[in-house]
C-alpha cells in the first residue's frame, strides 16, 4: 500500500512539472498505444484520445493526467469524437465503428454495411444521431447514431478518402478530397453543406492536393497541403485558394481568426507571418492531430513513423506554445550559384543574433529543392529548424535568434537532396 502511495504521489509530481513548463511538452509515450492519431474534448476538462490497436485514453482533468479505456478491440482507430462528455464515436481500419453513452466505460460495435470493408478515415457528429464516416468509396451520413447510413458524397478516385471534416455550426460543413493521378498532377475538390450535412456541393477544384483543412469562419479558412510542405488560404469561403507558407506539417488549428499552429509554428496574423515554437520532435510531419481547449491550452498528437512498434507522442501546451521565435530567411540574390555552398555564420562568436547565409544550386529537372538549415546543440540534440522548406536556386540567408538559449557551442547543418555540410558558431553571453 505504501508503495502505491508513493508510486502515486511520484507519477504527480512529474505529471505537474511537466505542465508547469512552458512551450509543447511531451507528456508521455509509453501508453502501449502506438502512433496517437484523433483527439476530441467535448468539455475543457474531458478529451479522448485514439490510436493503434484499438487504444483511446481520457482524460477529466484537462490532460493533466491520461488513463486507458478498454474498447474491446485491437483495430487501429483514425478518428475520435464526442458530442458530450459521456456520448462518443471512433472509427478506423476494417471498417471498425464504435460508440459509447457513458464516457467509455463501454464501447458498442456497429457493422455498417453494406459498404465494402475499408477504412474509417474520418468521422464527424453533430449530436448523438446525426454524423458522418468518410469511407474510401466516400461519404456516408446516419440521422440514427450510426444504426443506418446513407450516401452522401462520391470518391473522385478509388485512391482516396473524403477528408477533413468540420462543422462552423448545426448547419454550416466543409470537407475535401484529393488524389495524385499516376506519374501525374494532384488536385484537391473542396465540398460545403447549408443544410446539416444533407447535401453536398463541391465549391472549389484545384491543382494541389490537400493534408488537412481548418475553417475558421465561413470566409476564411487554411489548408496544408502537397503533403505537408505548403500552408494554403482562403478568404472567400473556399472558391479560390492562394499558397502562403512552406513548411513540412500535416494538420492545422486556429483558436481564431488570428491565432493558428501547425506542428510548432505559430501565426498571430492570420497566417500572414510564422514563428517556430519550442518543441522537441525530429520531424513535424510527425504530429497528426492538434485541438486546443482554450486560447492557451493544447494538444498534439502523433507517433514516431519507420520505428516498430511506434511511439505514441502527446505534446501539450499550457502558454499558446510559450516563446515565438521568428521564421527569418531572405533572397541575397537570385543569380543561379553552381554548387551547394554553406558559408560561417556572421558574427561569431555572437549575442545573440546571427546571420547564416547559404548557396542553393539549380538541380537536374531545374525545379526547386527541399532545403533543411537545422540548429543542434554540443550533444547533438535539434534545437530549432530555421528553414524546412522548397526553394528555388539562389542564395539565402537566414537569422538565428539566440536569446532563449544558453552560452556554448552549436552546430548549424545544411541539408538538401544527397548534401549535407555542417558548420560550429559560439553563443557568448
Amino acid at each position: 500500500m505504501r508503495k502505491s502511495i508513493v508510486l502515486f504521489l511520484l507519477l504527480q509530481l512529474i505529471t505537474s512539472y511537466s505542465y508547469a513548463q512552458s512551450g509543447w511538452v511531451l507528456q508521455n509515450s509509453s501508453f502501449g498505444i502506438g502512433t496517437m492519431r484523433g483527439i476530441s474534448f467535448p468539455s475543457y476538462d474531458t478529451g479522448y484520445i485514439c490510436g493503434d490497436s484499438g487504444r483511446i485514453i481520457k482524460t477529466t482533468n484537462s490532460s493533466a493526467n491520461w488513463f486507458i479505456v478498454n474498447t474491446n478491440t485491437r483495430l487501429h482507430l483514425w478518428d475520435v469524437h464526442f458530442v458530450n462528455n459521456t456520448t462518443g464515436f471512433a472509427g478506423g481500419i476494417n471498417q471498425k465503428f464504435i460508440k459509447t453513452t457513458n464516457g467509455g466505460t463501454s464501447w458498442d460495435s456497429i457493422t455498417i454495411s453494406p459498404f465494402s470493408t475499408t477504412l474509417i478515415n474520418c468521422l464527424y457528429f453533430l449530436n448523438k444521431d446525426t454524423g458522418y464516416i468518410s469511407l474510401k468509396s466516400g461519404l456516408y451520413g446516419t440521422s440514427n447514431g450510426g444504426m443506418n447510413w446513407s450516401y452522401l458524397i462520391s470518391a473522385l478516385s478509388s485512391f482516396t478518402y473524403i477528408e477533413g471534416l468540420q462543422f462552423l455550426n448545426n448547419q454550416i460543413g466543409f470537407c475535401f478530397q484529393s488524389y495524385t493521378v499516376p506519374n501525374g498532377p494532384s488536385y484537391t475538390g473542396v465540398f460545403k453543406t447549408t443544410n446539416s450535412g444533407f447535401n453536398w456541393i463541391q465549391i472549389s477544384f484545384f491543382g494541389a492536393r490537400f493534408n488537412g483543412l481548418h475553417m475558421i469562419n465561413e470566409n476564411i479558412g487554411f489548408g496544408i497541403a502537397n503533403m505537408g510542405i505548403q500552408t494554403y488560404k482562403t478568404t472567400n469561403g473556399g472558391y479560390t485558394w492562394v499558397s502562403i507558407f512552406n513548411k513540412a506539417a500535416t494538420t492545422i488549428y486556429f483558436t481564431n481568426i488570428n491565432t493558428g499552429y501547425f506542428a510548432g509554428y505559430k501565426t498571430t496574423n492570420s497566417g500572414e507571418n510564422w514563428w517556430i515554437q519550442n518543441i522537441d520532435i525530429t520531424d513535424r510531419a510527425n504530429i497528426l492531430d492538434i485541438k486546443f481547449i482554450n486560447n492557451n491550452t493544447g494538444i498534439m498528437v502523433g507517433g514516431t513513423w519507420g520505428i516498430i512498434p511506434a511511439n505514441g507522442l502527446i505534446y501539450k501546451t499550457t502558454d499558446g506554445g510559450g516563446t515565438l521565435i521568428p521564421v527569418s530567411i531572405t533572397t541575397q540574390s537570385q543569380e543561379t550559384p553552381e554548387i551547394f555552398n554553406l558559408k560561417q555564420n556572421y558574427p561569431n562568436p555572437f549575442n545573440p543574433q546571427t546571420k547564416i547565409k547559404f548557396d542553393i544550386p539549380a538541380n537536374v529537372r531545374g525545379q526547386t529543392s527541399n532545403v533543411k538549415l537545422i540548429i543542434y546543440d554540443l550533444l547533438g540534440r535539434e534545437v530549432t529548424s530555421l528553414v524546412d522548406e522548397e526553394l528555388k536556386p539562389g542564395t539565402y540567408e537566414a537569422d538565428w535568434d539566440g536569446s532563449n538559449y544558453s552560452s556554448g557551442v552549436y552546430f548549424y547543418k545544411l541539408i538538401s537532396n544527397d548534401f549535407v555540410e555542417t558548420k560550429k558558431m559560439v553563443l557568448m553571453k
